[in-house]
Parts: C-alpha cells; structure tokens; sequence
C-alpha cells in the first residue's frame, strides 16, 4: 500500500495493544474515505473505525475473490451486494455491503431480544451464525477470539488521526442545484431542530388561514380500522391499526385514497409513519395515472421503474420520498445519507431537491412528515420530526421550526388539471431483516 509519512507511521508504531500494533496496516486516504460512507449507511450500529477493525480482522485489507476487501463469503456477496451487476473487486461496492450485512444482523439481535452491544454481537454472528448468537444470548465461544480481535482493532483505529472520533472525514457535497425552470426552482431552508416539545402542540397554522367554510377536510385518519376509502395494491394491507405498505423482501405497494384532491387548490397534509428496521423507504404521492398505480420494489419505492423494470412507473406523479437505503454505488441517491427528497413522474434517480432530516428515520421511534402546497406561490414545503403527534386536527398544522425544503413547482402543470389521487408508496429490497416493516399510522389531509 501507499505509505503515508507520519499518520500511517502513527498507525503501526502508536498506541493499542503489543497485538494490534504488530498487526496494522496502513489505511489508504481513499480507503477511508470509502470507510466513512459505508459506515453512514448503518449509522446506529458502525463508525468508519468499527468498520475498518471487521475489515482488517477478515482480509487484512487484502482483497478475496468472493466478497472483495471485506472478506465476506460468495452467499453474504449474492445477498448484500449493492446491485446486481456490482463486482467484490469494487472497494467501495464491497465495503458497502459489510456495512448491510453489519446493519441487518444487529437488527435481528434487536429483534430478538438478546441483551448486549450489538455491533459486538453483530460481528459475533457474522462469524458464527445468527442463531448461535440467540442461543447463548450472547457471544458464542467459537467467536469470542474473533469479536476481542475485532474490537481491539476498533479502539486502535477510533483513537487514531485518521479513522477516530477527532478525525476529519469527508464531508459530503452540496446537492446539486435543480436546473432553474418556471414550475422547478428550489429553495432550501435551515435543517430544522427538535421540537422541544417533543410533539405537535406547538405547531403554528399555516401563512393563510381559511375560514371554516372554505376548508375541506378531505382526510381524516387517527389510525386504520378498516381500508374502506382506500384502494391497496401490491402488498399494501390494514392490519392491528395501521396501513402497512412493503414488508419482508422485495415487496411493493401503493394505497390511494377514494376521495381525490383538485392539484389546481392548495392542500396541506400530514402523516405519522414508521420504518421498523432499515429498508429503501415510502413515498407520499399525488399522482394523474389511475386507482391502480404501483411501481416497483426496491429502490424504485412503489412508484419507480428502471429501465430494466417490466412494471412501468407511477406518472405523471409527484413523489416526496422517505428514503432510508443509500443507492449511490448504483449510480443515484446522495452518498452516505437517508434523505427525502421530491421526485417527479416516476424517475427515483433524479431528485429534484433532497434532504437529510437529521434523525434516522427507522427504528422504534415514530417519524412526523408535513407538507403544504400553495397553489397560487406553486410552492411545495416539507417539515419533518421525530415525533408522535398529537391526535385530531393538531395533524393540520404546521411546525414554527424552519422547513426540512420549499420547492417550487406547478402541481397542475405535473400531474394535469383533472382530479388527482393521493396515497403512499413503499418498496422493500433484497433483505434478510424479518421486521423491515413499512406502516403509516395516522393521516389527515385538508384543501381548500
């Protein structure tokens, strides 16, 4: 490898212990680099350090021919790879589907109930197996050797210049800036911060407020008894209260409301959504095609297509998409971020303007999105929180937080002048998470 002066000096005559010191290697700048945005993709469980310590206890960072720098077996490759023509000699391509592989296993560990770290157990399973992990409910014997090894190497690489916690790492690029049209030109506010009241009580109305009399509560859904106003499809279905749209593997779904909205009129709509565990993500979609609409799995999110897809894209549409899968070893989505991001007619790869909420939007922890369409500004703003609103008509209003985007564009002139259907999209990909579940649990929609 290339030798690095100083810092990759420091790497193998500096601090650890005598074991982990004889062993280390230099770690290449662009190793890191690829180190820190696989370790993004799984943010809960990995640090770029913790990553570098799986990969230098597997391969020494010498590539194999099955699973590339990351060592992982040809079954792990089949499974993880970020997409099917990706190649284990891709470093980055390998390194991102060690990071999934982490990521799931420490979601089934929390699934299972097992107690403990759980990358440690994680790391532990990826040696052994799953099973024995739950079976022991902790690190089975026949991988103890290889988890210390792992985590020695983990506080060498996490105290160090390059890969620890004082490190510079790359930081990711600006979005690039929507070509400047009459009905697409964006503008982008402050991430917003956490509510401090951890909900919706103190939500402020929108700019314009309308009278009673002008308002028409299209939407109104404090959980989901029944599917009764909604046309499912795909493996959408209501159950236990709630609209569950993808779950397990490689699902697609869409859910469109009965009662269609005029996308001449503003409206403003909110939803309460959870993302059990890590998996591509939903859409809220306004959309001109017809009842049936759905797209595909995967990436595509119920309502995309790739141009190898049979299943055409749900359009003319626009999406505002929660997308929780990084896909830019596939040639789209923002490197190393969950993000949300407006999408237009289908196209999941061209993101006319993204995101990144600041929390993670899967997990245990249900996620808040508000979104208001002006009509006569042709401005379409998008808040988000981690947090469970409050019941009822506290849905309708919107956050004094500054907006997660504003967007511009002429919701008619998209999606056409005739009435348009409104609902949600989800798609899982290849995955072996058994709760990947995607449901919505309240929604309320009003325009006037």
């Amino acid at each position: 490898m290339v030798v690095l002066s100083a810092l990759a000096l420091w790497l193998v005559l500096g601090v650890g212990n005598a074991a982990t010191r004889s062993n280390a290697v230099q770690v290449e700048p662009s190793v890191v680099a690829s180190l820190v945005r696989a370790a993004k993709s799984c943010r809960t469980t990995l640090t770029p350090a913790r990553l570098a310590a799986q990969v230098m206890a597997k391969t020494g960072f010498k590539p194999t021919p099955d699973g590339g720098i990351a060592g992982l077996t040809a079954k792990q490759w089949k499974t993880w790879a970020p997409s099917a023509d990706s190649s284990p000699a891709n470093r980055e391509a390998s390194l991102l589907a060690l990071a999934h592989l982490t990521c799931d296993l420490a979601g089934q560990i929390r699934v299972s109930g097992v107690t403990g770290d759980r990358w440690r157990l994680a790391v532990a399973a990826s040696q052994s197996s799953i099973k024995e992990v739950k079976d022991v409910a902790g690190v089975p014997p026949s991988a103890a050797a290889f988890v210390e090894r792992v985590v020695g190497y983990a506080d060498f690489y996490e105290s160090g210049p390059l890969l620890g916690s004082g490190a510079k790492t790359p930081t990711p690029s600006t979005p690039a800036t929507p070509e400047a049209t009459a009905s697409a030109t964006p503008t982008a506010s402050p991430t917003p911060k956490p509510s401090e009241t951890g909900g919706l009580s103190s939500l402020a109305k929108p700019t314009r407020t309308a009278s009673r009399a002008e308002q028409s509560v299209q939407i109104q859904r404090d959980g989901f008894v029944d599917a009764s106003g909604l046309r499912l499809n795909g493996s959408a279905r209501v159950s236990d209260g709630r609209l569950y749209l993808a779950a397990g593997s490689a699902q697609a779904a869409s859910a469109w409301a009965s009662t269609r909205i005029d996308p001449s009129r503003s409206f403003q709509t909110s939803f309460t959504a959870q993302i059990s565990n890590i998996t591509d993500g939903m859409a809220f979609v306004v959309q001109g095609q017809g009842p049936t609409a759905l797209g595909n799995a995967g990436s595509r999110l119920g309502y995309g297509q790739d141009t190898t897809d049979s299943v055409s894209a749900v359009k003319p549409s626009l999406a505002v998409e929660l997308d929780t899968w990084d896909n830019s070893p596939d040639g789209f989505d923002p490197a190393g971020h969950q993000h949300i991001a407006v999408t237009l007619n289908g196209d999941h790869t061209n993101h006319r303007i993204w995101r990144d909420p600041g929390f993670s939007m899967w997990g245990s922890q249900p996620l808040h999105v508000s979104i208001a369409y002006d009509a006569s500004a042709h401005r379409l703003t998008v808040w988000a929180a981690s947090a469970t609103p409050t019941a009822g008509r506290d849905l309708m209003m919107m956050a004094t937080r500054p907006p997660l985007f504003t967007y511009g564009v002429d919701l008619s002139a998209v999606v056409g002048t005739g009435p348009a259907y409104v609902g949600f999209t989800g798609g899982t990909g290849r995955t072996t998470v058994t709760d990947a579940q995607e449901s919505i649990t309240r929604w309320a929609l009003v325009s006037r």
